[in-house]
């Protein structure tokens, strides 16, 4: 199953976005550009790239030393609100270029399903996580935050997911919608709308790996032991 990527992207950002260190147009191209190489290192033969600020993280030769690959790859932008970003925040922000991508993407638009990956980011184990949801009928699955500082809060992970567009559609995007910065972050109302939709299970992590725009450092990439195998889960399953 050739399930495509979105990986979404903010090139240039507009000053004085809260809550993000990382800035500078030139270096967030440069580690969206190297997540993306992961991705396709890794196999990935279906790949979008949205970006929020109408930025492209590829270059023309680039797109086609990739298609040589016999690698399947789209980018797409647009000019986000800017008054609307700085009001609501990041997460609505991206709920906006999800929402993008699902109307105007080609690859996605015969798709049922897709996967996330914020820019900037990539999972280090991400064929034994396909395998798993491909094996398992899953319709979709989101996992806890597990970074050791959001441990305990009521967050899901929004780096990466899978879902359906269907479900994208209706719940997921209606959440991240929902988030203004200044109550709180858009991983929380993903926690919500996942408490009444999905079910509640146990699953290897996946092992995101990347640079985080809101402090401009690395993302915690350690061990949590037995979290490792068994870190708490959404599931939506199959019907």
């Amino acid at each position: 199953m050739n399930t495509p990527l979105l990986i979404t992207s903010a090139i240039q950002p507009p000053q004085n976005v809260a809550h993000l260190q990382l800035t500078d147009p030139i270096k967030r191209k440069l580690v969206t550009k190297a997540a993306l190489l992961f991705w396709v290192a890794k196999g990935v033969k279906r790949i979008v790239v949205a970006d929020a600020t109408n930025r492209e993280v590829l270059s023309t030769e680039e797109v086609a030393e990739i298609q040589s690959l016999q690698i399947e790859i789209e980018q797409i932008s647009y000019a986000q609100d800017t008054a609307r970003l700085l009001e609501k925040g990041k997460g609505y922000a991206e709920g906006r270029l999800i929402e993008f991508a699902l109307d105007h993407s080609r690859i996605l638009g015969s798709a049922t399903h897709f996967y996330k990956s914020t820019g900037k980011t990539f999972v280090r184990n991400f064929i034994d996580i396909r395998n798993m949801i491909n094996q398992n009928s899953v319709d979709g699955m989101f996992w806890r935050s597990a970074d050791p500082l959001y441990l305990m809060k009521p967050w899901v992970d929004c780096r990466f997911y899978f879902a359906s567009k269907d479900f994208a559609r209706r719940h997921l995007i209606p959440a991240y919608l929902k988030t203004d910065d200044r109550v709180g972050a858009c991983e929380h109302y993903v926690w919500q709308e996942l408490n009444r939709a999905a079910v509640v299970a146990f699953a290897p992590r996946p092992l995101v790996y990347g640079v985080c725009g809101a402090t401009d450092q690395d993302y915690v990439d350690e061990s949590l032991g037995a979290l490792d195998m068994k870190l708490e889960c959404f599931v939506l399953r199959r019907s």
